[in-house]
């Protein structure tokens, strides 16, 4: 029984060593290779392998070969956080400009219109009506006219005010729940959808701080309670904090 149990106990270890060589395979050489992750995340990487290995070794447990695709997964969140960040202030500096500039040039159309647009894709609706209307002071075209009608209608929708019917695109007070040109029956499900559509940024910050926070608390204590008092267990620690600091520091610079 003994034998018996030390062969499938062997096969085990062999299995997860196979698999953890994969992973390092495709995570870290491959990756690297094809630039889909830069230099200085092989360090974080492969101490995160070492890391596996010591478990595999140790614990011979399947726990043991998920630490390193859970750090290349939250490496490339990092990554997006950072480029959505940058994205963003660069916008940011690009429309902090264009305001110091219509300021001192008020009466410029094209600025006030652009600057609306820039407001209108950020769906902030009322800033992007502000200059929109500036705009038809200086110069009412049927263009600026029908930016404005489209802001309007966006503004009242995200308010709440009014609802579009699918079926004949007809605008309905929000207290209708049968469109008053086709008959169209309100579907509250899909009312529901589209407003989660409408604030799906401010839900993705919530969700960051309900799910994945407590997700990462609980890795690390689970890391501690697996490697306490060994090396691995101040690498793990270390790595764990370290992203937990780069994660943060992107988040609020977005």
């Amino acid at each position: 029984m003994g034998l018996e149990a030390g062969y499938f106990l062997g096969l085990k270890l062999a299995f997860l060593l196979i698999i953890a060589g994969i992973e390092a395979y495709f995570l870290i050489f491959d990756k690297y290779i094809e630039g889909e992750i830069h230099i200085f995340h092989l360090p974080i990487l492969i101490g995160t392998f070492i890391f596996s290995l010591f478990l595999i070794i140790t614990k011979i447990s399947f726990f043991s070969i998920f630490p390193l695709p859970i750090c290349y997964l939250i490496i490339r969140f990092c990554e997006k956080f950072c480029e959505r960040g940058i994205e963003k202030k660069l916008e940011d500096e690009k429309l902090k400009r264009l305001i110091n500039i219509v300021k001192g040039d008020p009466y410029n159309y094209e600025l006030n219109v652009r600057i609306g647009d820039i407001y209108f894709e950020k769906k902030y609706y009322t800033e992007a009506l502000k200059y929109y209307r500036n705009a038809e002071k200086i110069n009412p075209t049927p263009e600026i006219n029908h930016k404005i009608k489209i802001a309007e209608r966006e503004e009242k929708i995200e308010k709440g005010e009014i609802w579009i019917c699918p079926e004949c695109s007809v605008e309905n007070m929000r207290e209708d729940e049968i469109c008053k040109n086709c008959g169209y029956i309100r579907d509250t499900i899909k009312s529901i959808k589209e407003d989660v559509k409408k604030h799906k940024e401010w839900i993705k910050k919530s969700l960051f701080f309900v799910i994945f926070i407590p997700f990462i608390i609980t890795l690390i204590l689970s890391l501690i309670k697996t490697a306490s008092q060994t090396f691995f267990f101040y690498l793990s620690f270390f790595i764990s904090i370290f992203v937990i600091y780069f994660l943060l520091r992107k988040f609020y610079s977005w």
